[in-house]
């Protein structure tokens, strides 16, 4: 089990990359070379995020710290003064809405262009988060989802061997909480796990989301520690327990952002709530089997988790349907395919409990031997099964979901273009009436970069009252150019050419149309 737990975070490494914020936009452009050094340097985001961590590294390799403050959807980033001739790279860290870090780095270059300084080593907190995660989903489950089970089925205390893994579990939840603090800080300002030896990343970590979700997971394995110490109000302590621990669930995910953020929220509490009590059930069932207690809890659990699994079923819908916009958005996403193992386990899961509900529960409540042994069985591999599903639901935390990927590419125009001899893909951002920055990807006729001597873009209308709009773009590497701030002042159709001058003695030139919005 725990090899294959590996092989599907594994799978998901690819996907690190792409966080829940998207950048859209930087001025200066990415590999521009500007006359002078900027003022300042402008990140745009698709969704407000925070600063974080910003470093310049210089041609000279000096290393300087950055100030960064956030104005909406944008971050500015002050310049050191005096910057150098040379290209700079600034690494960059962010955190969007839902507590994900997101980083990166820009390169540009003043005055000419000099060897890019070498960008530093993204940190591996994030994989560790992920599997704290999961760790932490389990031991909720034991902990505040037994005491879910214990309140709303038992009516009682569980004993014996489900109250010594309901202790277990809540303790372990408490350790899981305070370090997953410690990794999130670790992931959000991008530092080696040993510096978690450090006070710094748990100072960060305390900053985000991932605290005040932690703060709940402490309360709720307080509530379960002390609820048979309650006398007559052990009862309301287990359901505050088994509240706690689904509000910790609510706290923190990308799910929380998703428009509209109210309905959201209220999916993802009644989806953590039908969550824990399915999975805490579990174990103390387990538990009970062999006790003659096991016909009248089966006979109370029963109609209860038929609930749940329909809350489940309903919310998580929800969920999927929020982050998506529509299911067709699921296929070909990365969090479409996540999404994808999880229901098939889920689906897996749902099969067992129906045949424990519709074939067992019969046969164990008149006390048949083998069905109680056959239950024991389907309800160790529920358990297996359960614990897969958790670790897949936390690495929902490494892949952005369909509506951050289409944000990213509204407004956004793509225009292909090609002749016998060259083609180029012309991108024009935002791709409404007004400033656009105009990206061009040149390829000969083999599909490889093309290295022009010069290009020069033209936008033009069938509009006698509005003359050509020309530019000279700027060469930022092989086979790519650039063309920033181009002015296009009315919606409605527009001629693209690229003039192509290739040799002293060679020019091609590439049509095509484009429509633009307001």
């Amino acid at each position: 089990m725990l090899r294959l737990i590996l092989v599907l975070l594994a799978a998901l490494m690819p996907q690190i990359a792409l966080a829940h914020a998207q950048l859209r936009d930087t001025v200066p452009a990415a590999n521009a070379l500007v006359a002078t050094a900027p003022a300042e340097v402008v990140l745009g985001f698709n969704e407000p995020v925070a600063p974080v961590a910003f470093r310049w590294f210089g041609p000279g390799g000096e290393v300087l710290e950055g100030q960064a403050e956030a104005h909406d959807l944008q971050i500015v980033v002050s310049v050191p003064k005096g910057m150098d001739e040379g290209t700079h790279l600034l690494s960059w860290r962010v955190v969007s809405m839902d507590g994900h870090p997101i980083g990166g780095s820009l390169i540009f270059s003043v005055g000419r262009r000099t060897e890019p300084p070498a960008a530093p080593e993204i940190g591996q907190a994030g994989r560790l988060a992920v599997a704290l995660r999961g760790a932490l989903f389990a031991a909720l489950a034991l902990g505040a989802g037994g005491a879910g089970f214990a309140a709303l089925i038992l009516a009682g205390p569980l004993t014996g061997p489900a109250r010594a893994a309901q202790l277990s579990g809540a303790a372990a939840a408490v350790v899981l909480a305070l370090l997953s603090i410690g990794v999130q800080g670790l992931d959000l300002i991008d530092l080696p796990v040993r510096a978690l030896l450090t006070p710094r990343p748990w100072s960060a970590g305390l900053d985000s989301p991932i605290a005040r979700s932690g703060v709940l997971v402490i309360l709720a394995s307080a509530a379960v520690l002390l609820s048979d110490r309650m006398g007559r109000h052990a009862g309301v302590v287990r359901l505050a327990a088994f509240a706690l621990g689904a509000g910790s669930i609510a706290m923190a995910g990308h799910a929380l952002t998703a428009d509209p953020a109210w309905l959201a929220q209220v999916l993802v509490l009644a989806h953590g709530f039908a969550l824990l009590f399915w999975i805490g059930s579990l174990v103390p069932l387990l538990c009970l089997l062999p006790t003659t207690q096991a016909g009248p809890v089966l006979a109370r659990f029963s109609p209860v988790a038929i609930g749940a699994v329909a809350l489940l079923l309903v919310t998580g819908s929800g969920l999927a349907w929020l982050q998506s916009g529509s299911f067709v958005a699921l296929l070909g996403s990365g969090y479409g395919l996540l999404l994808g193992v999880k229901l098939s386990l889920f689906a897996v899961l749902l099969s067992l409990a129906a045949w424990n509900r519709l074939r067992l529960t019969p046969a164990v409540s008149v006390g048949k031997p083998r069905a109680v042994a056959a239950m024991r069985w389907t309800i160790r591999m529920e358990i297996g099964l359960v614990v897969l599903i958790l670790f897949v639901a936390a690495g929902f935390r490494l892949t952005p979901p369909p509506r951050s990927i289409e944000a990213l590419s509204q407004g956004i125009i793509e225009l292909h273009l090609h002749d016998t001899s060259a083609m180029a893909v012309v991108t024009l951002m935002p791709g409404t009436v007004g400033a656009n920055e105009i990206t061009i990807d040149i390829r000969d006729a083999e599909g490889k970069p093309l290295a022009a001597r010069d290009l020069k873009v033209s936008l033009s209308r069938d509009d006698n009252a509005l003359e050509p709009i020309r530019a000279t773009a700027l060469n930022e590497e092989t086979g790519r150019w650039t063309a920033t701030q181009l002015l296009l002042p009315l919606a409605g159709d527009w001629t693209v050419s690229l003039q192509i001058l290739v040799s002293d003695f060679e020019q091609t030139t590439l049509t095509g149309s484009v429509r633009l919005e307001n």
